[in-house]
């Protein structure tokens, strides 16, 4: 009795992406990634640290499911700290923010993650946070880093022209 043998196409072959049964569109595993450049690409777009800040705390949320998101900015010079609401950070969360930027390694605590933003010592964090029961996982994470890595330029250089006008005007 003879084998069946499949006949696959050149493109089978090549290992091209594979397309989706009846839809024309290119069946895609890491549709994640296309959330993901839209997001990078939502924060770079922003002129100025705020919107900027805004962005990416709204876009880590969404891509996250996280339900609060917040960017620290470190002033290692003056030892201050910036949110974009202007909350007050007692000095346990001062302390991990300074260990996370300082040491460039995330923090995990299951239902919340703390990445730098850029390497150390950064001059930025993230905090997401989710419910207790609904913890990061490993995909959560490289999600986030991915998304932080691909921003850390931009907001360095935002951070970077908010410190210079603020020295030239006298402000911290």
């Amino acid at each position: 009795m003879p084998i069946a043998v499949p006949v696959l196409s050149p493109r089978q072959r090549s290992g091209a992406p594979r397309r989706a049964q009846g839809t024309g569109g290119v069946a895609s595993p890491l549709r994640s990634m296309l959330d993901l450049s839209a997001a990078t690409r939502a924060v770079a777009a922003e002129p100025l640290l705020a919107p900027a800040v805004a962005a990416l705390q709204r876009e880590a949320c969404r891509l996250t499911r996280s339900t609060d998101a917040t960017v620290v900015t470190v002033d290692w010079e003056h030892g201050t700290t910036w949110t974009l609401d202007g909350s007050v950070m007692s000095d346990e969360v001062r302390e991990l923010v300074a260990r996370v930027a300082g040491s460039g390694q995330r923090e995990l605590f299951g239902h919340a993650l703390v990445e730098p933003i850029g390497s150390a010592p950064a001059r930025a964090v993230i905090a997401l946070r989710r419910p207790a029961a609904d913890r990061f996982t490993r995909d959560d994470i490289a999600l986030v880093s991915a998304l932080v890595g691909g921003v850390a330029a931009t907001l360095n250089r935002l951070i970077g022209a908010r410190a210079a006008v603020a020295g030239l005007s006298g402000r911290p």
